[in-house]
């Protein structure tokens, strides 16, 4: 697991199987991992894929906008842990 940052008391993350899925990053708290997953699109939106762990509206359209806040960087991380061979799912 590689954390990218925090908000609201969730970890947002890669998982290290990731890398043959498009760009997405996971939600967790605590010991609880993998409750969201939200997407990123090319044109730098990012939609819920999943929400396991009862996600509120509003913790939901605060992760949401967090991790469209940090699209590029997202991008990046993810182009020098999984290489620059990456795509979008959508």
């Amino acid at each position: 697991m590689t954390e990218l940052f925090r908000v609201m008391g969730y970890s947002v993350f890669f998982s290290s199987q990731d890398m043959h899925h498009g760009v997405h990053v996971h939600v967790g708290k605590g010991r609880k991992r993998d409750l969201g997953k939200f997407i990123l699109t090319k044109d730098g939106h990012a939609w819920l894929a999943h929400n396991r762990g009862e996600l509120s509206e509003y913790e939901i359209l605060k992760i949401q906008d967090a991790v469209e806040g940090r699209y590029e960087k997202i991008v990046y991380r993810w182009s020098r842990q999984f290489g620059d061979d990456y795509h979008f799912d959508k």
